[in-house]
């Protein structure tokens, strides 16, 4: 008879005692299947929000009132609804499913997609969240940074800079928009590409010269472009610019009041 001790209670016992692990050398779990048990009902903490049955943490209602509340938001979504054959709403080329907030299709039986039904779960019961009253340890917050810091060694920072954007998916703010409509009535030759589409060793401009012409225009907050750090690295963004052949402009937030010194001062720059 094989035997194996156990990770948690470091008892020896036989490989049957045991659950199937293929990931593992030996094809079996770290701990027993009693272990495993506990762990399991120590887990489910959390009660549903209609009877008092615990539930796995990261859910609001168990699988019976999950299904009961989904076919009241949505009676569409229920198998037995008197159609057949075509006609029936689970045939995969029949109705289709859309998530409620953002309208992208989703699976049949759901209501919301994935990252819409976590935001609803974590609002109606905060508790659910896994993280929640945890924190970092400094060995940790150390292996995150090293990783992060290897990451971007590995694939560079233009690469990383255009990837953060794209996920940020931004939008120009106030300031910008402003300066948009002003280069739309002076000039066509500038488009706005502060949502990552355009780096420069680096660096993501707000308004770049599409006709061939070296020509930035940068448009500075006065709370985030007065801080000690970004005013050392708006310095190193002129000089990677100004190396690579580009001439720079920059607008300051509180310049945007009196439009009329603005528009000369692109102008003249134009």
């Amino acid at each position: 008879m094989k035997t194996k001790i156990c990770s948690k209670c470091k008892k020896e016992k036989s490989l049957n005692e045991f659950s199937i692990r293929k990931n593992q050398k030996d094809g079996h779990n770290y701990y027993c299947k009693d272990c495993s048990r506990i762990s399991n009902l120590k887990s489910k903490k959390i009660k549903c929000l209609d009877c008092d049955k615990l539930i796995w943490q990261g859910s609001i209602r168990c699988k019976k009132h999950a299904r009961i509340y989904q076919y009241k938001i949505n009676p569409k979504s229920n198998n037995f609804s008197g159609r057949k054959g075509k006609k029936s709403y689970s045939w995969k080329g029949g109705w289709k499913h859309f998530c409620i907030d953002c309208g992208k299709k989703i699976d049949f039986n759901a209501i919301r997609c994935k990252k819409h039904a976590r935001i609803y779960q974590y609002q109606i019961n905060p508790e659910s969240h896994p993280f929640k009253g945890k924190h970092h340890n400094k060995k940790s917050k150390q292996k995150m940074s090293k990783a992060t810091k290897r990451r971007w060694k590995k694939l560079g920072r233009t690469t990383m800079v255009k990837a953060l954007r794209k996920n940020l998916q931004v939008y120009p703010n106030k300031p910008e928009t402003i300066i948009k409509k002003l280069l739309s009535k002076l000039s066509k030759d500038y488009k706005y590409v502060g949502n990552g589409s355009v780096i420069i060793d680096g660096f993501n401009p707000d308004f770049i010269n599409i006709n061939g012409q070296k020509k930035i225009i940068e448009c500075y907050g006065t709370y985030w472009h007065k801080r000690q750090e970004v005013i050392e690295r708006d310095k190193r963004r002129i000089k990677s610019y100004k190396r690579l052949g580009y001439s720079t402009l920059v607008i300051w937030e509180y310049e945007l009041k009196d439009l009329n010194k603005v528009s000369n001062k692109i102008s003249k720059f134009i």
